[in-house]
């Protein structure tokens, strides 16, 4: 039995369902049930499957509880729900910890033994394809696909994990328990617990999940996007963005992508210092260059996202339509001279201090703790040693990463644009 994140235990099942239990001074416990099976393990007509069973999972009942009874459990925790990813379906709740072992046995239960009946389908069915057309009805659905996809390509990471609306309408029940039976686990699944544990904990544990079926296991790696050679710029029309009183003063939205580091490759921590740099809230070097001093935005960020074999630094914001070519070229200046200055050392160190109070931050909360759980068990990162891979970080680091990652010219950077304005 491991010892992680202080005070956390972890073991495995006989089954292989691995799971993570740890104790903090609380009347409350957070929980995830994960389950590593998602919409990129659908095949070829099944486009949705995986997100259409989630939803039955949670509303249509089980071998041992009907929808009437999974509607009453639900109804008395604070917080349930379940959600699915590229890779994953998962199922996080929240509860008081007089509630869990019954929140366990239920999950154990839809997990592994879900009803699928017609008529529990049929009522999550519309509500899937209420989704569907909920997201295609936002005006940047697809200005936002065609943007990822020139990023990464058009592949397993911009899958569309709410899948086709022709599918879920003729979805039947065999269909979800053919995907189900493909991936649903315990020896494809993780179970983590943080909160006010019952002293035997352990034997809850193992009352319900023990005697769970194990399989056979199909991992999924993502592939490597394809690097970017050159800029790719998408203009869109964005009529919803205007400005119906004072059309010249319209917002348009801006947004800049490049390729950064993956998880495990050691210029993350530089560049996730580079983003805090140029993004981070009111204090960073595109607010100040771009909102305080020139007024052509009143938010703009910079973010570092990595995941799914892949790594990505964004800068975007609204911005003044009449100003996007000025702030476009003070964006790539500070590009610039991020790699030709060294960032001083009241700027490094405040911004090191920012993401160490979101650190201590994380671990003031049952979640937060669950999500550094997850990471350790993902990525085998504790949160001290991201502490430590962030504290070593100098200037010449940051230098050295804006050249290796930031176009240096809008006219030869390898990067991707999207512009969506009001008046063009």
């Amino acid at each position: 039995m491991a010892v992680l994140n202080g005070n956390c235990r972890e073991f495995q099942l006989d089954n292989g369902l691995i799971v993570a239990l740890q104790e903090t001074p609380t009347e409350t416990v957070y929980g995830r049930l994960r389950i590593d099976h998602g919409a990129i393990h659908e095949r070829e007509g099944e486009e949705g499957i995986a997100h259409f069973l989630e939803h039955c999972l949670m509303t249509g009942g089980s071998a041992k509880y009907s929808p009437a009874d999974v509607e009453k459990i639900r109804g008395n925790i604070g917080y349930g729900n379940a959600t699915t990813t590229l890779e994953k379906t998962e199922i996080p709740f929240d509860l008081l910890a007089d509630d869990l072992e019954l929140y366990l046995d239920f999950v154990s239960d839809a997990a592994f033994s879900p009803l699928l009946d017609a008529d529990t389908m049929n009522q999550e069915r519309v509500r899937v394809l209420r989704e569907i057309a909920d997201d295609k009805s936002n005006p940047d659905f697809k200005d936002n696909r065609d943007f990822k996809e020139a990023l990464v390509g058009a592949g397993p990471h911009t899958y569309y994990v709410a899948g086709k609306d022709e599918i879920i309408k003729r979805a039947a029940p065999d269909d979800l328990r053919g995907f189900h039976s493909r991936g649903y686990f315990a020896n494809n699944m993780n179970l983590v617990l943080v909160g006010g544990l019952p002293a035997d904990i352990d034997k809850i544990v193992r009352k319900y999940f023990e005697r769970r079926p194990s399989g056979k296991v199909e991992r999924f790696v993502f592939p490597r996007p394809k690097p970017l050679h050159e800029p790719v710029v998408i203009c869109r029309h964005a009529p919803e963005l205007l400005n119906r009183e004072k059309p010249e003063e319209s917002t348009a939205f801006l947004k800049i992508a490049m390729h950064g580091p993956r998880y495990a490759e050691g210029d993350r921590f530089p560049v996730q210092i580079l983003a805090e740099i140029l993004g981070r809230a009111g204090t960073s070097r595109l607010h100040k260059a771009v909102s305080e001093n020139r007024g052509l935005a009143y938010g703009i960020g910079c973010g570092y996202e990595i995941g799914h074999n892949q790594g990505n630094i964004y800068v975007m914001g609204g911005i003044a339509s009449k100003g996007l070519d000025e702030a476009a070229g003070i964006i790539f200046g500070e590009f610039r001279k991020l790699q030709g200055q060294l960032a001083c050392s009241d700027e490094l160190e405040s911004t090191k201090r920012v993401i160490r109070y979101r650190v201590a931050k994380t671990a003031e909360s049952n979640q937060g703790h669950a999500f550094r759980i997850e990471t350790k068990m993902e990525y085998g990162e504790t949160a001290d040693m991201y502490s430590a891979g962030i504290a070593a970080v100098t200037p010449e680091m940051v230098r050295d990463a804006a050249k290796k990652y930031l176009p240096a010219s809008r006219e030869n950077g390898r990067y991707v644009m999207l512009i969506r304005d009001p008046l063009k």
